[in-house]
C-alpha cells in the first residue's frame, strides 16, 4: 500500500462527503505541505438529515465546484461519512483457522443481521487480548455499504477524476497528526481524538499512529443547535451561526439545560470509551485529548468535555503547519484562519492509496 504523495507530482485531491458541508483540499509537495485549493459547500438544512439527499445535492454540485477552484489534478481521495460507516470492535478466537476476514464477516452478519455481501469490510488489528476466557485477536472492523462506494466513484470518475483512495472519517483523520510521530517523544504516545462533526462525534484512541478503539457517537452539532433553532423557529444553519459568532451561552435558562445535558452525555460516552482502552490495554494510560472537526470551533462545547475528561487537552488546527503559496484558491473558508474542521481533509491527502 502506498501513501498519497507520488515522486515528483502532487498529492491527490481530497474530497471528503460530510455532513455539514462538502470539502475539496489540495495540498502541494513540500516539507510541510503546502495549502494550494480548499473549498466548502454547506449542506443546506432540510438535507442534514437525510445521507440519500444529500450525496445527490453533493454530486450534482461537485462538477461546477471544482472548475470554480481551478482543480488540475486527476487523481482523488475521498471519504464515506460515518453515518454511513459501521465502526466495531470484534474479538477473533486465536483458535479458529479461518481467514480473519471470514471471521470479521461471520461476526459482523451475527451482530446486526446484515448482508455482508452488500458492504466492503476492512479490519486493522488492535492486538492480542484474553476475552471471557480465551486468548483471542481484537480488531476494529469498518464496514462500508458498497453502494455508497460505487456511488462515490461514479461521481468522482464523472468529473474526470481517477479514485486512488476511500477512506472512513475515523483512520483519515488522524493520519493528519502523522508528523507529530517523528518528533522525540511523540512516537509512542498514547492520543485520544475526538472528532466533533455537525452530525456526529467520532472517537479514536491511538497508540501511536495505530487506531486502539474507534467509535462513532451519535451526537453532534445540530443537537446542540435544535432547541434554539426550534426556540426561535428558526434554521440549524441560523442557530449555528450565531452560536460560534456570539458565542455559546444563551439566555435561555430551558435551552442552557438542554445544552449542558448534551456536554455531560457526550463527555460520559467518551468516558466510556476510555474505560474500554482501559480494559484491553493494561496499564497504558491516555495522555492526552486532541478536539478537532467544525464544531471544535465551539468552546463550550470543548471545555465542558475537556473538564469532564480531566485530561489535558489540545485543539487542532488543521492548516496550522501547512505552508502557504504565493495563491491560494479558496471558497467558504478563511486559510488565515484557525480551521479544525479541515483536519479530515487534510488527513485523505497524506493517507495511503487504497483502491
Amino acid at each position: 500500500m502506498s501513501f498519497g504523495l507520488i515522486k515528483g507530482s502532487q498529492y491527490p485531491i481530497a474530497i471528503d462527503f460530510g455532513v455539514g458541508s462538502l470539502k475539496v483540499l489540495q495540498l502541494a509537495p513540500g516539507e510541510p505541505p503546502e495549502l494550494a485549493i480548499a473549498g466548502a459547500l454547506p449542506t443546506p438544512d432540510k438535507l442534514l438529515n437525510d445521507p440519500n439527499a444529500r450525496l445527490s445535492f453533493q454530486y450534482e454540485a461537485l462538477p461546477k465546484f471544482l472548475k470554480e477552484l481551478g482543480v488540475k489534478t486527476r487523481r482523488a481521495v475521498c471519504s464515506v461519512s460515518s453515518s454511513q460507516t459501521l465502526v466495531q470492535h470484534l474479538h477473533l478466537p486465536k483458535g479458529n483457522s479461518a481467514p480473519a476476514r471470514t471471521q470479521v464477516a461471520e461476526q459482523l452478519q451475527g451482530l446486526f443481521q446484515c448482508d455482508v455481501t452488500q458492504l466492503v469490510l476492512r479490519h486493522f488489528d488492535v492486538g492480542e487480548m484474553t476475552y471471557r476466557g480465551a486468548k483471542c485477536l481484537e480488531v476494529i472492523a469498518v464496514a462500508m455499504p458498497s453502494a455508497v462506494i460505487q456511488s462515490h466513484m461514479r461521481a468522482l470518475r464523472g468529473c474526470k477524476l481517477e479514485v486512488v483512495g476511500i477512506h472512513t472519517e475515523h483512520l483519515a483523520a488522524i493520519r493528519a497528526f502523522d508528523y507529530l510521530l517523528g518528533q522525540d517523544g511523540e512516537k509512542d504516545l498514547t492520543n485520544l481524538y475526538v472528532d466533533i462533526g455537525y452530525g456526529s462525534t467520532k472517537v479514536v484512541v491511538a497508540h501511536g499512529p495505530n487506531p486502539a478503539v474507534a467509535r462513532t457517537l451519535k451526537i453532534g452539532g445540530q443537537h446542540f443547535d435544535a432547541p434554539l433553532a426550534a426556540s426561535r423557529e428558526g434554521t440549524l444553519s441560523e442557530a449555528r451561526r450565531d452560536r460560534l459568532t456570539q458565542g455559546d451561552g444563551t439566555d435561555d435558562d430551558a435551552i442552557q439545560r438542554i445544552r449542558t445535558s448534551i456536554i455531560e452525555q457526550l463527555s460520559e460516552e467518551i468516558r466510556s470509551c476510555i474505560r474500554y482502552h482501559a480494559a484491553i490495554s493494561g496499564d497504558r494510560e491516555i495522555e492526552r485529548v486532541i478536539f478537532f472537526g467544525g464544531e471544535a470551533a465551539s468552546r463550550e462545547l470543548t471545555v465542558g468535555i475537556a473538564t469532564a475528561l480531566q485530561l489535558p487537552a489540545h485543539f487542532a488546527d488543521a492548516f496550522g503547519r501547512l505552508g502557504r503559496g504565493d495563491s491560494i484558491s479558496s471558497k467558504e473558508v478563511d486559510v488565515n484562519a484557525p480551521q479544525p474542521g479541515w483536519v479530515t481533509p487534510v488527513g485523505l491527502c497524506l493517507s495511503p492509496t487504497n483502491v
